[in-house]
């Protein structure tokens, strides 16, 4: 009846519309890189009489592709037979998988660099004889060329029962790296628990390909993990800072010949220096690294207090044996002279002839 004739037309016409669109999607997707006589290459490196020859295969299925080069759209690799059907995770975990290997040998066979960035810790030691404080740990970097020392690599192949992408192997053979692809899946924790090296390349769309164009990894970037990497410590005698100082803040407290003092907030670089310029004054250094410390009642008490019992003389009511206080009060209108009967600002201990230390 009509109403079957009319349902069965609007079914083939939804049919037609779907293989159509799935068509335009495939001739829609625009691969970068492709192989060419068993060679990972990007498509502008594809010249016409490369294409002449039809030489290119994909990398994820090994089906044959062509190079478009000319016309209105941009220059990319499609499928020659567009059966081909996989997703965008996959093609750049096989792309990126192939483009490492190609840079390493390339390296290896021009005898050319291939760079590791790694990260160093640097402890300064040029104040803690004086500061018994240590400086902050400043972090740098250091480049180490993978090809002196791992003279072969290996694409998917198996090591102590795992499988990585790619396997950096020792010319001894004695110590490998694996070099893992992420996409959707990380290193798995397995491999992570080899105690192996591994380096996590993560890849989220095609220009993060570009991570791997070039003869170097870097631990500064942030689309690079390291696994089972020992962090290293050097100890030095100078701060390994741009600017040339140390950056690790502290607190001072100088007491000077007539009793008088002020408390300093500077780096160690600074302090360091001041004490070692003043023969004559009591400098004490302290780990403590902001302003705030400096200004509070509290601390400034606490530091005076351990200085008098050390048998250094210092003009103030705080410490003096004449003021009276219960330990929790240390406003300077809240200390009380029993010498003169009433409260005082502790600096008025400065001309106080009763001062008793």
């Amino acid at each position: 009846d009509d109403d079957v004739r009319l349902a069965i037309a609007k079914s083939a016409t939804y049919h037609r519309y779907v293989v159509c669109n799935e068509k335009m999607k495939k001739r829609d997707v625009k691969y970068q890189w492709a192989l060419y006589e068993n060679k990972l290459i990007h498509i502008s490196e594809v010249t016409k009489e490369m294409r002449s020859l039809q030489k290119f295969r994909s990398q994820v299925t090994n089906e044959p592709m062509t190079a478009y080069l000319e016309g209105k759209f941009q220059r990319h690799f499609h499928h020659i037979n567009q059966k081909s059907v996989y997703n965008k995770e996959t093609y750049l975990h096989e792309t990126g998988k192939h483009l490492f290997y190609r840079k390493y040998q390339e390296s290896l066979k021009n005898e050319l660099p291939f760079y590791l960035e790694y990260q160093l810790e640097y402890q300064c030691n040029k104040h803690f004889k004086s500061t018994k404080i240590n400086c902050d740990t400043i972090r740098g970097y250091k480049k180490f060329d993978l090809t002196t020392k791992y003279k072969e690599i290996s694409l998917e192949t198996y090591h102590e029962g795992l499988k990585p992408d790619l396997t950096l192997i020792s010319e001894d053979n004695d110590e490998v790296i694996y070099v893992e692809i992420a996409v959707t899946h990380e290193s798995t924790q397995k491999k992570k628990l080899s105690g192996n090296r591994i380096i996590e390349i993560k890849l989220e769309k095609e220009s993060d390909l570009d991570l791997l164009s070039g003869n170097e990894i870097s631990m500064k970037s942030t689309k690079v993990r390291f696994y089972n990497f020992k962090s290293r410590i050097i100890n030095v005698e100078y701060c390994p800072t741009k600017y040339g100082y140390c950056q690790t803040y502290g607190a001072a407290l100088k007491i000077k010949k007539d009793g008088s003092f002020e408390f300093i907030s500077d780096t160690l670089e600074n302090l360091s220096e001041l004490k070692l310029k003043d023969k004559i004054s009591n400098f004490f250094i302290y780990e403590e690294k902001f302003n705030s410390y400096v200004k509070n009642d509290r601390f400034e008490y606490m530091k005076l207090k351990e200085a008098s019992e050390k048998g250094i003389k210092i003009r103030d009511c705080r410490i003096c044996q004449n003021s009276i206080t219960d330990g929790k009060d240390w406003k300077y209108d809240r200390l009380y002279c029993r010498s003169y009967k009433m409260k005082l600002r502790s600096n008025l201990a400065d001309n106080c002839e009763k001062l008793r230390y």
